[in-house]
């Protein structure tokens, strides 16, 4: 005896919706390590005397 799962249009929206979440905490995730691997970057920089912000408007 097989088995047929019918996968009718709210069962397609819920897997849809769950994908969809998936993805978007993913990425979330994604761009939190990327924020902090520039702000290690930007502190080293800083340390290391190699960029001066003065220049830049948001530090006026």
């Amino acid at each position: 005896m097989k088995f047929k799962l019918k996968l009718t249009y709210s069962v397609w929206r819920i897997l849809w919706i769950w994908v969809f979440q998936r993805q978007a905490i993913f990425c979330e995730v994604a761009q939190n390590i990327l924020r902090k691997r520039v702000e290690a970057l930007n502190l080293y920089l800083h340390k290391e005397g190699l960029i001066d912000d003065r220049s830049e408007p948001e530090s006026r």
